[in-house]
């Protein structure tokens, strides 16, 4: 498992061996830790906290596929879950191309 900044803001945590459910138990974990930690946002789009939003992603490698394509899922499902209210996670259907979302 690895947890990389990537871009400006953003962080992907690889979890090379996890299947979606465990990658969603696992964001629920670490949606709850930082709520605990109850850190302050003074943005005026903030609720007030700092919380995270999530895209998730989790495909069975092909020989068509590529990293970028794993990218380009999470990437929209990230995207996704913030236009969506933020604080919460979306999740990119595995078998689809990244136009295809669910939340």
């Amino acid at each position: 498992d690895c947890l990389a900044r990537y871009g400006g803001e953003e962080f992907a945590l690889i979890l090379p061996h996890t299947n979606q459910d465990g990658a969603i138990a696992i964001v629920e974990q670490v949606r709850a830790a930082i709520a605990m930690l109850d850190i302050h946002h003074p943005a005026p789009q903030a609720s007030g906290r700092l919380t995270l939003s999530y895209g998730i992603a989790t495909v069975m490698p092909t020989p068509n596929m590529t990293p970028q394509d794993l990218i380009a899922l999470a990437d929209r499902a990230l995207y996704r879950a913030k236009q969506t209210g933020r604080d919460r996670y979306v999740v990119a259907d595995s078998d689809a191309s990244p136009d295809n979302l669910r939340t």
